[in-house]
């Protein structure tokens, strides 16, 4: 009879030793933690306003571009192009410049000229007195290509002029396959804010 009272205290011990251990691991379990990092969000509003003044030329003739007479130069077509930040209230905006440009009835006649004699030269400001920017022809000329190099900044008081000077640069060979061609271009202002 007392080997019966012994196992019965030995169960008993057992079970609670069981429930003891069942409720220790269900406690640690249900205990377990997190933490949070706290997210800062900014909003506001990025927003770039372009204004181009458009001037069309006619008959111009083969030049040569000189920062002093650029801008007196009946032969160099010019167009001025404002970048403003009107309504931007985003800190860290950026803006670049992309100019498409295209020529069109170019003669196929040999050795006469080409799209690579029409040339561009963008100045912040004007040639005279400005920053040069950006020159090269209109062959290198591509649709996903910026043309101010390093993104710009923008914000509420941006307020920036840019002229864009487009001419046929004269060279020493006769260039009859650019009479009557057809020049055109645009400039783009795209804005960005800054990578997260």
């Amino acid at each position: 009879m007392e080997n019966n009272k012994n196992s019965v205290l030995l169960t008993v011990l057992g079970v609670c030793t069981l429930l003891v251990a069942l409720v220790g691991a269900s406690f640690a379990y249900f205990t377990a933690t997190a933490t949070t990092t706290n997210q800062n969000v900014q909003t506001g509003k990025l927003e770039v306003q372009s204004t181009l003044s458009e001037t069309a030329q006619s008959n111009i003739n083969p030049t040569t571009f000189a920062t002093d007479t650029a801008d007196t130069n009946a032969d160099i077509a010019k167009f001025t192009f404002n970048v403003k930040g009107a309504g931007t209230t985003v800190t860290g905006g950026t803006y670049n410049i992309q100019l498409l440009g295209a020529a069109s009835g170019i003669k196929e006649l040999p050795n006469q000229g080409t799209i690579a004699d029409i040339e561009y030269a963008l100045y912040e400001g004007t040639a005279e007195t400005g920053t040069l920017v950006k020159t090269g022809s209109f062959s290198t000329i591509s649709s996903s290509t910026t043309i101010n190099g390093t993104a710009k900044a923008l914000t509420a008081s941006t307020d920036d002029t840019y002229t864009l000077y487009v001419y046929i640069k004269e060279t020493n060979q006769n260039q009859d396959n650019l009479q009557a061609v057809t020049i055109s271009a645009t400039m783009n202002a795209l804005a960005q804010t800054p990578a997260p």
